[in-house]
Order: structure tokens, then C-alpha cells, then sequence
């Protein structure tokens, strides 16, 4: 399973553990993959990367199986960790650089999809500790 990192912080008598999540770990979250047979989970996506040309070279195995046995339109990957990985070269790719957190998630989880652009923003960036204005690059990174 994909690692958070935690920090211990202590202030006076308390201590708070502070769970950082990953951008990665954040549209994982968003898509489904930590709710028990979710799609991103029963396919190791955890960004439901479409399945095609980009899927393929980044280690998925076909496009995923419908309930009536036809292919669906996400890929299948072989692990979580290859899924993890397919995401964040996705993100590093010249599609993303450079762009603003906003910019990204409108690119990667599109409204004309279904998505709800406002919910998704104010999700990441709270489990980020980010503002939508920030750029993207340096958080992909550190994933």
C-alpha cells in the first residue's frame, strides 16, 4: 500500500500527529480507491487512468473487465504500486507541468466526466494544505 508520511508535532502538554497525504494519495482518495471493491481498487488504478496507449506503456494490463464481460473504459493494472507509479508519470508529463493545482484537477477529473470541479479542488487542496493557485510540480515530486 501506498506510504504516507506523518509528523509528530508538540505544542505544550498535546502532541498531534499530522497525517501528510500526497497528491497522489489525495486523487486516489477522490477516485475511490480507499472505499473496499471500488473500481480504482478492483483495477490497481488508483487515478482510473483511461485505459489506451499511455496505460499500456506504463505497465496496465488491458482495459478493465465490465460485469457483462466487455472492456471497460479504465485500465487494469497488474499491482497498486504500478498504478501509483502510471499516475504519477502522468503528472510529471508535459500535459501537467507547470500547471496550477486548479489547472490540473479540471485536466485530470474534468467536469464534462461528471466531476464536481469545486468539491474536488477544495478536497486535495485541504488534504494538501495547498491553495488551487499553487503549482503543481513540486508536490508530484515529493510523491
Amino acid at each position: 500500500m501506498h506510504k504516507s508520511h506523518n509528523f509528530t508535532i508538540l505544542f505544550g502538554y498535546f502532541r498531534y500527529i499530522i497525517l501528510a497525504m500526497t497528491i497522489l494519495e489525495a486523487i486516489a482518495r477522490m477516485e475511490g480507491f480507499y472505499q473496499e471493491g471500488s473500481r480504482a481498487q478492483r483495477n490497481n488504478n488508483p487515478g482510473n487512468i483511461n485505459w489506451g496507449e499511455f496505460a499500456s506503456k506504463h505497465g496496465a494490463t488491458g482495459p478493465e473487465t465490465l460485469k457483462n464481460g466487455g472492456a471497460g473504459r479504465f485500465a487494469h493494472f497488474p499491482d497498486e504500486a504500478t498504478g501509483f507509479a502510471a499516475m504519477k508519470s502522468l503528472l510529471q508529463s508535459s500535459g501537467y507541468k507547470g500547471l496550477t493545482i486548479r489547472q490540473c484537477l479540471n485536466r485530470y477529473a474534468p467536469p464534462a466526466d461528471g466531476n464536481d470541479a469545486s468539491v474536488y479542488e477544495k478536497s486535495v487542496c485541504g488534504w494538501l494544505r495547498c491553495l488551487p493557485t499553487d503549482i503543481i510540480d513540486s508536490f508530484v515530486e515529493a510523491a
